[in-house]
């Protein structure tokens, strides 16, 4: 029987993905105990199975409102869920000066520091997108950052070393790195639409990334996660990152230079929102002057999925049914969020303070239940 190789499974969880419509969020959140959400995280406690999950502030924001089980949950059971840092906002950090890429790391950390008893201090960034400068920014309050080889040019790929290395930032500044390993969310795609993959993997250690709200793209999420953790069991042994790195020789890492750049096509390929992110970078500049209510309200402007919805088209894969070997074409549809940015944009500009709550509850009602539950927490952080 070959040796099972170990496994550090990182998710990433945003409410927020282009995929995932209002109404199908705050469905997998309804139930307390009996949620989807709730069902899908248990299932690693009942196997005492270890993951790491990095919970975007805002998504998580939503869970403490609509579904405080979970995270009751994960606290109970340190053994099973260790917690990397997010930022409060999903933002393609590139896009936004380094003061409100701080601004919304330290709100993320903070909230999630103040959330969680297992708290790994390392910073998932949301795209894998970073500048230097912000880099450098946080060098000194965490211990280290993420790279995706999806999101790197070929010909870099082959010179930035494999797993955890030291990644040179301004002022010869240095920070611990992980390249995580290709493949491994695409390996679990396949696990939870056609319960096989042909992926195989080559290192010791498994540095997995996935998309933790994937199951809710499709149907019978709970299954079709529990179909994964079966399938997975036989290939990984799991661990903790903390447990990766102090397993680590640091002593002589390799060392890269600089943090690799993302392409910005998938979120501005054909300028379809380049007006909206013109008028948000004008707002930037005006951020401290805003009142409060209005800060909350331009947090939310930053997501990144506000300009991928627009810009990326549906996705068309594959899905097997769960009582038969049928496998049928199956359209995973992008949802559209110019209209609520828009919306946010427009009260920020336009709607007088003393107003500013009774426009908010003009919106539609999904809309309205998702921005307060963020915005409660806001104003409770920035204060």
């Amino acid at each position: 029987m070959p040796v099972k190789k170990q496994l550090v499974d990182i998710i990433n969880l945003n409410a927020d993905a282009s995929c995932l419509s209002s109404k199908r969020w705050l469905t997998a959140l309804s139930g307390g105990k009996e949620s989807e959400l709730f069902l899908i995280l248990n299932a690693y406690v009942e196997h005492d199975l270890k993951v790491n999950i990095g919970i975007i502030g805002s998504t998580l924001a939503e869970i403490e409102e609509l579904n405080p089980e979970c995270i009751d949950l994960i606290n109970n059971y340190p053994q099973n869920f260790q917690i990397l840092i997010r930022p409060f906002i999903h933002s393609l950090s590139i896009l936004w000066n380094d003061d409100t890429f701080h601004t919304n790391y330290t709100l993320g950390k903070r909230y999630i520091e103040n959330t969680f008893k297992n708290v790994l201090n390392w910073y998932l960034p949301p795209e894998f997108a970073l500048r230097n400068s912000q880099i450098f920014t946080i060098r000194k309050e965490t211990e280290g950052t993420f790279i995706h080889p999806k999101r790197i040019k070929e010909d870099a790929k082959e010179k930035i070393p494999l797993g955890l290395f030291n990644l040179g930032t301004l002022q010869s500044e240095k920070i611990k790195c992980i390249q995580l390993t290709e493949n491994f969310d695409s390996y679990y795609l396949d696990h939870i639409q056609v319960f096989r993959s042909q992926y195989t993997f080559d290192q010791e250690v498994i540095l997995g990334w996935r998309d933790g709200e994937s199951p809710f793209f499709l149907t019978d999420s709970v299954e079709r996660e529990q179909i994964f953790i079966k399938n997975s069991q036989k290939d990984f042994d799991r661990i903790f990152l903390s447990e990766y790195l102090k397993s680590t020789n640091q002593a002589n890492l390799k060392e890269y230079d600089a943090y690799p750049q993302n392409s910005l096509l998938p979120w501005l390929g054909n300028f379809r929102l380049y007006w909206f992110l013109a008028d948000v970078k004008k707002l930037e500049g005006q951020f401290h002057n805003l009142d409060i209510e209005k800060k909350v309200l331009f947090l939310n402007l930053l997501n990144s999925d506000i300009l991928s919805s627009i810009e990326k088209n549906n996705v068309s894969v594959l899905l097997k049914d769960l009582y038969s070997e049928n496998i049928n074409p199956y359209v995973i549809k992008r949802c559209e969020r110019n209209l609520d940015a828009e919306e946010l944009l427009f009260l920020i500009k336009n709607a007088p303070i003393n107003e500013l709550d009774e426009s908010i509850n003009k919106l539609n009602a999904r809309l309205v239940k998702r921005i307060k539950a963020k915005n409660k927490i806001l104003k409770k952080l920035l204060k």
